[in-house]
């Protein structure tokens, strides 16, 4: 049994080509399965690495794309993963949906995953804080969180996130897509890599670029305020900040704050997942003497008023996750 890559253009097969797939797979491109089944068309069929072992079946699959890894065109997402945060923990968008529970080495995820389509879009919606919001953030698994929408075949993860403003730009009911974090947790687990094997994963670029565009694309053609190339600082909570701190973490260039980006983003840049943050401002922290200084209640007032937009950019948006451009490094 060989596995082969092709270039669709000239025929031209490349041989020993487990790390092609690898490769491939973790940048999110469909496997097009060219075996007893028939050809079924680019993007119709997916494996992971997990389901292609040596002489369990018919191994003539094929990769049709040497073109589109060597220019990093046009790609297909297999499926989609929505963590809905505080204000989204149920949200109720999915044709045909239904539960399912993942084990994972690390442990229970913070809810069951509810699967379903969006417009014929694949999609899964797990609850970080779970259906009934009773996970502190200190408490969220979040490996475990990552791990489970990974092994269901997610190639995207969209994150709904509630933020204070640090900037007066940024008003409550403001749509906010980060590109950078600061974090500054200090209890939590951050790598999937603490025991036998050292990596270091590069980090620079933490945040999908082609996914924020298309979520800013939704939020504008919608007409609701957004920011763009912000930065968030993740504190440990569950308390809010102090007014020393609030400037502070302005000072170091922070544009808006919360208590679950991270480690999430950068385990699912581990994990190779395209991840995208869709944060909601609702309130100023405490920085802003003018302003009511942060509080539960704050938060939940605003994130009912405004939780139907951050639904509807999701709606919108996932339909175009199905032709987008791969702009992520390695």
């Amino acid at each position: 049994s060989e596995m082969c890559i092709r270039d669709s253009n000239n025929g031209v097969i490349l041989n020993d080509s487990f790390a092609i797939i690898q490769y491939l797979v973790n940048h999110g491109y469909a496997i097009l399965a060219v075996n007893n089944r028939g050809s079924s068309g680019y993007g119709k069929t997916f494996y992971k690495m997990d389901d292609l072992n040596h002489g369990d079946k018919d191994l003539k699959d094929c990769i049709w794309g040497k073109k589109w890894l060597q220019t990093q065109d046009y790609i297909d997402a297999e499926k989609i993963g929505i963590i809905g945060g505080s204000g989204l923990d149920d949200p109720d968008i999915l044709e045909g949906s239904s539960e399912t529970s993942i084990k994972t080495p690390y442990g229970d995820p913070s809810s069951k995953i509810k699967e379903g389509k969006i417009e014929g879009q694949h999609v899964a919606i797990l609850s970080r804080h779970g259906i009934d919001h009773s996970i502190l953030p200190t408490n969220v698994n979040f490996r475990a969180n990552i791990w489970a929408l990974k092994k269901i075949g997610c190639t995207h993860i969209l994150a709904s996130t509630a933020v204070g403003s640090l900037r007066k730009a940024i008003e409550p009911g403001h749509i906010v897509f980060p590109d950078q974090f600061i974090d500054f947790t200090k209890k939590r687990i951050s790598t999937f890599y603490d025991e036998e094997k050292v990596v270091h994963t590069p980090m620079a670029e933490p945040f999908c670029q082609s996914t924020m565009e298309i979520l800013r694309e939704t939020a504008t053609e919608m007409s609701i305020p957004n920011h763009f190339n912000k930065t968030i600082i993740t504190i440990e909570g569950p308390r809010f900040s102090t007014k020393a701190e609030s400037h502070m973490f302005r000072s170091w260039g922070a544009d808006i704050i919360n208590m679950s980006s991270c480690p999430e983003v950068s385990l699912a840049r581990e994990q190779k997942i395209h991840y995208a943050a869709l944060a909601m401002s609702t309130d100023y922290d405490c920085w802003k003497e003018d302003e009511e200084s942060v509080s539960w209640e704050l938060i939940e007032k605003t994130m009912k008023k405004n939780a139907a937009n951050v639904l509807e950019i999701f709606v919108k948006a996932i339909p175009k996750l199905t032709n987008w451009q791969d702009k992520c490094s390695p």
